[in-house]
């Protein structure tokens, strides 16, 4: 094992609060933020940051349960969270059938692509059916141990809520940082933000003429990605009506962090998000809701661009660099990659029939987009438990609304709502795969505050009277 420069910061913290679960969930979401960075190397291989934490977490959260301690909970969370356990346990099976059924039967795209011969590969069990199963039970521990975790009475979900919205000011001061030592020369730790030896870093990209920045991830587009999370999160606190300065603060931040990738991901994730608003405003919006919709959010989408057109009037090299950004962003479609990606998508969809529905199984095939390698991996029964995980979480997130209750778990709620959303929508666009452990932690945080409403929810109902008298009898 090969340490690294983050592991001399993680490992003491990690020691320090060993025995502190609460810090551990905290310590997993900031690490997480160093996208290219590796805690350890080991086997050539990097250990993300964020999971030596949440590994650590798991541990003592097992350790209580052998100990014989239960959560007030544990019910709510199971029934909420049955569905992905299903998920998780038909993924794993279907990475070991699936691949041995139907061995040299066709050819899919595999995981790892060797970058001097790209070429698919006959389907059979590969290594990576093995890594990908690690990814997808240790991710689902966490979810499912840190939901259970947060419905306990002392724990505060808007204080884990407010450490996630922290992790945008670091990738923020790294970006900023990042662009300072390519323009100014500023002392910049490559060694120590780019670690992980199984990424391919995009550091000094450019759009045209125009810096594209990366920050603690590996590419402008992870960037993106992350930065979708927030925006989303951020945007529906405030539209929901809840009052969160640190909200305030972290959505222009997070949409000028998102800038500075240049990220076409990224502006499609915000186009997205702008035209459901409006959408939604307009139809099925509660009257204070799309108010505040119309009234701020519109708004604001209509002095950001009259703020860079004024900008790029004054600054002729602003103006060129607009224009070389928005013309790269059109043309991205008539890009050699786009077309790669798309090639590689319409492959995975089309293992439907050779398949019969079932997919080559979970971990088998690489996509460019989360749906394609969904439907590849895992075919149409893992495709409807995913919707039926989604119908269950929307479906509670409604009952709970209409239950009222505290308002710092509401704003969890809705805080990630958001972030969850916003994560799918970059993944849908771009993202093969959702493995990095701050979007379960945040899932862990939405599914725990759920159950800790009801349960409160339930505690204060009225209990029907004993029967008196015969009618006891």
């Amino acid at each position: 094992m090969e340490l690294t420069q983050l592991s001399v910061v993680l490992f003491p913290l990690c020691a320090w609060y060993l025995f502190a679960p609460v810090r551990m969930l905290q310590l997993a979401l900031i690490f997480s933020t160093f996208g290219a960075a590796a805690a350890a190397v080991i086997g050539g291989l990097g250990l993300p940051p964020g999971l030596p934490p949440a590994v650590l977490f798991l541990g003592f959260v097992a350790l209580q349960y052998a100990l014989g301690a239960r959560f007030a909970g544990e019910a709510a969370v199971l029934r909420l969270l049955e569905p992905l356990i299903i998920l998780v346990v038909y993924a794993l099976l279907t990475s070991v059938v699936l691949p041995r059924a139907f061995a040299g039967k066709f050819e899919v795209w595999p995981q790892k692509v060797d970058g001097a011969f790209p070429f698919p590969i006959t389907i059979g069990p590969t290594p990576s059916n093995y890594t990908q199963d690690l990814y997808l039970l240790s991710n689902a521990c966490v979810a499912i141990f840190g939901a259970l975790f947060i419905t306990r009475s002392d724990v505060s979900p808007r204080a884990l809520m407010h450490t996630y919205w922290a992790g945008a000011a670091i990738v923020a001061f790294v970006s900023v940082w990042q662009v300072a030592s390519r323009l100014g020369g500023v002392f910049f730790p490559t060694a120590f933000f780019y670690s992980n030896p199984g990424w391919v870093i995009f550091e000094g990209q450019e759009f045209g003429s125009v810096l594209r920045t990366n920050g603690p991830f590996s590419e402008p587009a992870s960037l993106a990605f992350y930065e979708s999370g927030m925006i989303y999160s951020a945007a529906w606190v405030l539209l929901r009506g809840h009052v969160s300065r640190m909200a305030m603060l972290l959505l222009p931040v997070s949409i000028g962090t998102l800038s500075l990738s240049t990220s076409t991901t990224g502006y499609a994730v915000l186009g997205a998000g702008a035209a459901f608003l409006l959408v939604y405003a307009l139809t099925v919006a509660p009257k204070a809701e799309a108010a505040r919709i119309l009234k701020y959010g519109v708004p604001f989408g209509v002095l950001l661009v009259v703020g860079v057109l004024a900008a790029a009037s004054l600054d002729s090299s602003f103006a060129k660099s607009v224009d070389e950004v928005v013309t790269q962003t059109l043309s991205k479609s008539k890009a050699s990659s786009y077309e790669d990606r798309t090639s590689l998508d319409a492959d995975c969809i089309a293992l439907l029939w050779p398949t019969a529905g079932l997919g080559a199984g979970y971990g088998s095939v690489r996509s460019s987009s989360l749906v394609p390698g969904l439907i590849a991996n895992i075919g149409i029964p893992g495709i409807a438990l995913v919707l039926w995980f989604a119908w269950r979480i929307f479906a509670t997130v409604g009952r709970v609304r209409r239950m009222g209750g505290d308002g710092d778990d509401l704003l969890v709620v809705d805080a990630t709502s958001g972030a969850i959303v916003g994560t799918l929508v970059a993944a849908v666009i771009s993202a093969p795969t959702i493995s990095n452990v701050d979007f379960y932690l945040v899932l862990a945080l939405l599914v725990g505050s759920l159950a800790r409403m009801e349960v409160a929810v339930r505690r204060l109902a009225p209990r029907p009277r004993a029967a008196v008298g015969w009618r006891a009898a």
